[in-house]
């Protein structure tokens, strides 16, 4: 019994720290290292950049729709302004030239 006990806190604590190397949020050193994980292959990396924005806009219109069903106002006046205006290639490469720049890498 005492065997399985241990097993079971190491197992939990092992989760544990695993789970925090998962991050939610990506930052600037990420999303510069996407194209040198799929060794420069702009085809692929032009795919995962495009679903980590669509992640991004996705929870941002299941953030608004949450708070219009609590308060449609307070929502249409937070969510306003209009975000997908651009191209996912232009969002991209927008995004590129700004975490070129160390300052905003984090």
């Amino acid at each position: 019994m005492r065997k399985y006990t241990l097993y079971s806190i190491a197992l939990v604590i092992n989760m544990s720290i695993s789970a925090q190397n998962n991050k939610l949020f990506w930052d600037g050193t990420d999303w510069n290292k996407v194209s040198k994980n799929v060794d420069n292959d702009h085809k692929m990396c032009y795919r995962i950049k495009t679903a980590y924005l669509h992640g991004a806009l996705d929870g941002r219109l299941f953030a608004y729709l949450k708070t219009w069903d609590q308060n449609r106002t307070l929502a249409d006046s937070v969510f306003s302004d209009n975000v997908d205006y651009l191209s996912n290639r232009e969002l991209i490469r927008n995004l590129d030239f700004f975490y070129l720049d160390p300052l905003n890498s984090y």
